[in-house]
């Protein structure tokens, strides 16, 4: 099994990063979505920090930190 999981890293390691950073918009989109943990965390961080934010500006960092946090597994 773990080479299975070093296989997929090493051919996500040769996606170029023009096309990680456009596939992890739609990920982030998902995510928020199906509203998964990593979500709910950043929306209460965010609430929290950030509380005098419109909501559509929370809503764009939420988008932001959601899509930085899935582009991790590109790098």
């Amino acid at each position: 099994m773990s080479y299975v999981v070093k296989a997929l890293f090493l051919m996500l390691n040769l996606v170029p990063m023009t096309w990680a950073v456009a596939a992890t918009k739609g990920i982030a989109r998902l995510l928020i979505l199906l509203n998964a943990k990593i979500v709910q965390v950043a929306r209460t961080n965010i609430e929290h920090c950030f509380s005098s934010l419109s909501t559509k500006a929370k809503q764009r960092m939420l988008s932001e930190t959601v899509a930085n946090a899935a582009l991790l597994i590109f790098e």
